[in-house]
């Protein structure tokens, strides 16, 4: 007879290995085993979290600080421009130590993060909240192998959701061994520990988790005051009782997060925050509660008819949850008030302060689910209150991604729930109804896609081993594109932080959630200003010249800085007019000549001899760095003004852009012509938070010639 039983339990537990095996291969089938090696995500987010991650292997072999990487250089605490996908960084170096390459690597680290997520919820649901397999079972797939989850892995932090079942067994271990106080400082510990590596790797996650925690706690303190319970009374007593164990518990917590408070303190004082107008456009609406995007097997045709994407907001409202989830957990929700408002009440306290609990998570859901609904066209909504009144929020922009979060607590709600209250007098039925639920759930989260794949590690394999290798003193180095084929920016900045990670390279390029003061002028490689963007910033951060390379993704060539730059009489030659013109700058000129350009003085002024001029018209190319200008002295009305021969031509209209002007001329004896530009505006970079640069600076000039 035990060994009858002990079969039977065998046989359970190999079907449900079985079934969540078959599981997480449907959910990754578009990237595992294919000829090309298919990627998670894309180029560009996806790309990018490969290179953080990567980081943390090149920290562990010590060629790199722990918060230091190689773009941005010489910008420091770039790593807290994003997510530091800590969590992520230990797991991706283990498959790094054993000679995975990074991109792989990265792959089968969300894939493993994604299988520990299964596994402990399932855990969660049958250990530890005494679920029954079926019921267990559906939890699982509606959190873990949503479809939400399975289009968002495209942001790849959002992958750290997993960790939340394992938070909350740690959780549950401390307060049933509250009275133990070795084990309840073992898990104590363990809790604090593994909350805070959730945070070090996913900003998202850990917010959200934070967020959800407080209003339940708000909201069970109000549902515990309705039922006459106390609170305070009973936490007073709770915090006597642990003592000097509370304390150390802060005291842990603290010495944890220095480093994370270390390396995003820089960051955020260079920010304000997202404005709550960049919110609104990832606010849903009450209809993205099933918004599961038009490739969802089961409602995909029903919101592609809806034409939702036509709306104007951004596709990451797309966060909804299963129709079957959604029915089964407010299906229960009805019945548990029911029978909730029929219980008579208890004179124990501990049961008067547990029954609330399923209360409590019921409305938390609830509340935090209508937070972010957008109840006008206008964006209003009741996320302005946590906007303005909770603090660091305005550190989350896509806030539709709660959603994505609140998959979790429904689905462990939804799964207690129905095993406490879906009862059949008859075994047979209530297993076909379980199971039925079970098959629902799985089908609605099937999306005919897959995960988010957009690149494969055969085709990146063939673009970084065509990069030669860099000379052996290049130490820094930029990229360009002499072709300008006009691919997207980020692509430009991510190739060269790939091959400067690559080659343990620095680069000055840099893509991330955003960029240093006054690095902007480097963010379009095709743009007509960008090397000169990058010389102004390798001169104003004192970046030394004989190490500096740049790459040219067109002829796959590396060159020197100073090929590419013409310095001194060179570069005045070839800025301000044809080699063949007789010239000579008279005052305004500063050193630093860039060959694409020079920055000049408030009156800068050059005389030319040259007969094309009465011909073509005198050219003159310019930036006038207006947002500099207003930076040093928001009160100015910067005005340009330009004559010739000291006599009054015109003014130069003052905008924020690169411009080219053609200003006819009349002949002049021997075609000599005196230019001069005249300005009220300057700006010294240093002052204005841009660079180090305390050069007094007032004009870009690119050419005057013919």
């Amino acid at each position: 007879m035990v060994n009858s039983v002990n079969m039977k339990k065998w046989a359970k537990s190999i079907s449900v290995i079985f079934f969540l095996t078959f599981c997480e291969w449907f959910f990754f089938r578009n990237v595992i085993g294919t000829e090309n090696g298919a990627l998670i995500a894309d180029r560009g987010d996806g790309r990018l979290c490969t290179l953080l991650v990567e980081h943390w292997w090149t920290f562990l072999r010590g060629k790199e600080g722990f918060f230091e990487i190689s773009m941005f250089h010489p910008t420091e605490y770039v790593l807290g421009y994003s997510d530091l996908l800590l969590g992520y960084g230990l797991i991706h170096s283990f498959f790094r130590l054993i000679g995975i390459n990074m991109f792989t690597a990265f792959k089968w680290t969300l894939i493993s993060v994604h299988c520990m997520g299964t596994v402990t919820m399932y855990y969660l649901l049958v250990k530890k909240l005494n679920i029954c397999i079926p019921w267990a079972l559906f939890g699982t797939l509606a959190f873990s192998f949503s479809d939400s989850y399975a289009r968002h892995l495209g942001h790849t932090q959002l992958g750290a959701i997993s960790a939340l079942p394992l938070l909350l067994i740690l959780l549950i271990g401390f307060i049933k061994n509250f009275e133990n106080k070795k084990k309840r400082n073992v898990y104590a510990y363990a809790f604090i520990t593994w909350f805070v590596l959730i945070t070090y790797t996913s900003w998202y996650i850990a917010y959200f988790t934070g967020l959800f925690s407080l209003v339940f706690l708000i909201i069970y303190f109000i549902v515990l005051k309705s039922g006459g319970v106390t609170l305070f009374p009973i936490i007073k007593s709770k915090i006597l009782f642990i003592g000097k164990d509370l304390l150390g518990y802060l005291i842990f917590l603290i010495i944890l997060y220095i480093p994370f408070i270390y390396v995003y303190l820089p960051a955020l004082t260079g920010s304000g925050g997202y404005t709550y107008d960049l919110h609104t456009l990832f606010m849903p609406e009450f209809i993205d509660i099933i918004n599961v995007s038009e490739s969802n097997w089961m409602l995909g045709s029903f919101i592609e008819k809806m034409k939702l994407s036509e709306r104007g907001y951004s596709f990451e409202v797309t966060e909804g949850f299963s129709i079957i989830l959604l029915s089964v957990f407010f299906s229960l929700w009805i019945v548990h008030m029911k029978k909730r408002n029929g219980n008579s009440l208890t004179n124990d306290c501990a049961k008067k302060m547990i029954r609330p609990l399923i209360d409590t998570a019921f409305f938390t859901i609830i509340i935090c689910t209508i937070l972010i609904i957008r109840l006008g066209s206008n964006g209003v909504s009741l996320w302005w209150i946590v906007f303005h009144v909770i603090p660091l929020a305005k550190s989350v922009r896509a806030v539709a991604r709660f959603f994505l979060w609140l998959s979790f607590p429904m689905a462990v709600i939804t799964a207690y729930t129905a095993n406490k209250y879906i009862h059949f007098k008859y075994a047979g039925i209530q297993y076909i109804v379980s199971m039925g639920a079970v098959v629902l759930v799985f089908l609605s989260n099937i999306n005919t896609i897959g995960v988010s794949q957009c690149w494969d590690l055969s085709s990146e394999l063939d673009i970084i081993n065509n990069v030669p290798a860099p000379p052996e003193n290049a130490k820094v180095f930029y990229i360009i594109d002499t072709e300008r084929k006009g691919e997207p920016n980020y692509i430009y900045q991510l190739d060269a932080f790939e091959i400067a990670t690559w080659y343990s390279l620095k680069t000055i390029n840099g893509y991330s959630g955003r960029s240093p003061s006054g690095w902007g002028n480097i963010d379009n490689v095709c743009s007509d200003t960008y090397e000169s963007g990058v010389a102004d910033w390798i001169y104003s951060n004192g970046i030394d010249t004989a190490s500096i390379y740049a790459y040219d993704r067109a002829t796959n060539s590396w060159s020197t800085f100073e090929e590419r730059t013409i310095q001194s009489k060179n570069a005045v030659d070839k800025i301000f007019s044809p080699s063949d013109a007789r010239f000579s700058v008279t005052e305004g000129l500063i050193d630093h000549n860039q060959g694409l350009f020079s920055w000049c003085e408030q009156n800068f002024s050059v005389t030319l001899n040259n007969e094309h001029i009465r011909d073509t018209g005198l050219v003159i190319k310019l930036q006038i760095p207006l947002e500099y200008y207003l930076l040093q002295d928001p009160h100015i009305d910067p005005y340009v003004l330009l004559y010739v021969d000291g006599e009054y031509v015109q003014d130069i209209p003052v905008v924020n852009e690169y411009k080219e002007y053609i200003i006819p001329m009349t002949n002049h004896e021997n075609d000599e012509y005196h230019i001069e530009l005249k300005t009220n505006g300057y700006f010294i970079p240093c002052e204005i938070g841009q660079s180090d640069d305390s050069r007094c600076l007032s004009l870009a000039v690119y050419y005057i010639g013919n």
